[in-house]
């Protein structure tokens, strides 16, 4: 059973990191269109997405204690919140 065990999170860890990594590169890609104007008017929508994947992805990184050196990202975390405020946990 172990071993079975050992095999599936091997499995799933694969997993996680082949999801990272289109993650990765359909945010890589939008970055370059916005930088362009190809996402003329989406601001609104795919900033309110991407400022909360940054908050879900920073706290699983927190929790792994991942997160070094990423002191550039702190004014983009405060733009992000000030303009798409995070919800209130309930």
């Amino acid at each position: 059973m172990i071993d079975e065990k050992r095999k599936q999170v091997s499995d799933q860890c694969r997993a996680v990191a082949h999801l990272a990594t289109s993650l990765a590169q359909i945010y890589s890609d939008y970055a370059a269109m916005f930088a362009g104007d190809q996402m003329k008017g989406m601001e609104e929508l795919v900033g309110k997405r991407t400022a909360r994947q940054m908050d879900t992805l920073g706290d699983i990184l927190n929790g792994m204690d991942a997160v070094d050196e990423d002191e550039w990202l702190t004014p983009i975390y405060e733009k992000a919140h000030a303009l798409w405020p995070p919800k209130a946990v309930k």
